[in-house]
């Protein structure tokens, strides 16, 4: 379609950093542009996935009360967010990678600790509603 979707982190008009996705259409037109994430806390994108009917997947870093969490938005075609995850009640991470399977699941790859400094590979998947998958996260690389 020509379509391009740029993500990454914009200021908001009360000076916190929020995740942004612009879409352009083929001509380069702003389609819509969203802001996602609350005050307070600041949110940015690291990874973007586009499914074929055009919803988009971003995942990123929450960063507030000194923790770092991962988290996951999914926004519709239009530009609405359907769903957000923050996935930081259990650990500290960042999502770095993030991928869309044609049933709608979503696994999201990056970093993950639950002490200071100790930081492993993480792998997590998410159902099509944004709900964490039975089979939750999976760690490795580091012993816990």
């Amino acid at each position: 379609s020509g379509d391009l979707w740029v993500g990454g982190g914009t200021w908001s008009q009360d000076n916190d950093l929020n995740m942004g996705l612009v879409k352009f259409d083929a001509k380069g037109k702003v389609s819509w542009s969203t802001q996602v994430g609350e005050k307070g806390p600041n949110e940015v994108v690291h990874a973007m996935a586009i499914d074929p009917n055009g919803a988009t997947i971003l995942a990123g870093t929450r960063h507030g009360k000194g923790k770092f969490s991962i988290y996951v938005v999914q926004i519709t075609p239009n530009g609405n967010v359907a769903w957000e995850q923050d996935y930081g009640s259990e650990f500290s991470g960042q999502a770095h990678a993030v991928a869309r399977r044609a049933n709608g699941e979503v696994f999201v790859a990056g970093q993950a600790s639950k002490k200071a400094g100790a930081f492993a590979g993480m792998v997590s998947g998410i159902s099509a509603n944004g709900k964490a998958l039975k089979m939750g996260s999976v760690l490795f690389g580091f012993p816990w």
